[in-house]
């Protein structure tokens, strides 16, 4: 046990290493002539941002399976059965999403293409870089120290995802303007990770995981491809808080990931 609690305090502290080394570069970079060539082009920022946050993932790969032994599981087995049956609620979501979020396109799809692929990959690096962090090492060095039964895997669910959702406070900084949306991003990113450990516990593959956020996390942004002025209309979207209703909404349609994560893990332990 004391060597278990010796490597989770290990891996806690590389992870608050690794999100402090990428939020440190990020505001140092952005004081630079570089920073400002960034700001005013959403092509070069989101080529870095993509570029900076596969490192960190390679980087955290490397040293996790190195020093602590954690096998963090890419593969193609149960890849399908990840995405379609134990995360399908996250799919119906993101579909939901891209209807919901619909607006009259300025550019055909031709046109938008190249963009939306671009987001898309930078969507899926944030994926892989929050997946690795929170699913690959912190899920599973919890998992070390809790142990496999059903109070250890609750434990390190719950905890890891906490620490997930917690994570998006980084997200006030130079924007206090944003408070209940944040807050609100916390809770209803918590109950994400909850379904997201489910997933990987149940499938084995942090690819399903991966490619569920990163391909969610783009319908914030899909629509905005086809305009003009998307870079505009991001940074008002990002800028904009929510109203207390609003946040309630968006936490209470998330509250279904957290039953359906409450359900699978119930049926995996009882079967």
């Amino acid at each position: 046990m004391e060597h278990n609690k010796k490597k989770l305090f290990q891996c806690l502290g590389l992870s608050l290493l690794v999100v402090f080394i990428g939020l440190a570069s990020g505001i140092i970079l952005s004081a630079t002539p570089l920073g400002n060539t960034l700001n005013n082009s959403d092509i070069a920022a989101q080529t870095v941002n993509t570029l900076s946050r596969v490192l960190m993932s390679v980087f955290l790969i490397f040293i996790v399976k190195k020093l602590y032994g954690l096998k963090i599981g890419f593969q193609k087995e149960n890849l399908g059965k990840g995405i379609f049956i134990y995360g399908i609620l996250i799919v119906f979501v993101t579909v939901f999403q891209v209807v919901s979020n619909y607006q009259t396109p300025d550019l055909t799809l031709g046109k938008a293409m190249p963009i939306i692929l671009l987001y898309l990959l930078f969507n899926l690096a944030i994926g892989l870089f929050e997946e690795v962090l929170c699913r690959g090492v912190l899920f599973n060095a919890f998992r070390k120290y809790y142990g496999e039964s059903r109070k250890g895997i609750y434990l390190a669910t719950f905890i890891s995802s906490f620490v997930f959702g917690s994570l998006h406070l980084i997200n006030l900084i130079g924007n206090s303007g944003i408070i209940v949306a944040t807050i609100a991003q916390v809770i209803y990113a918590t109950l994400f990770g909850v379904l997201f450990c489910v997933i990987y516990y149940r499938s084995g593959n942090l690819l399903s995981c991966i490619i569920l956020h990163g391909v969610f996390d783009l319908t914030d942004v899909f629509w905005k491809c086809f305009s003009n002025n998307r870079m505009q209309l991001i940074e008002i979207s990002n800028s904009t808080d929510l109203s207390f209703v609003e946040a309630g909404i968006i936490i209470l349609i998330c509250s279904s990931f957290l039953i359906s994560a409450l359900v699978q893990l119930r049926k995996e332990f009882d079967s």
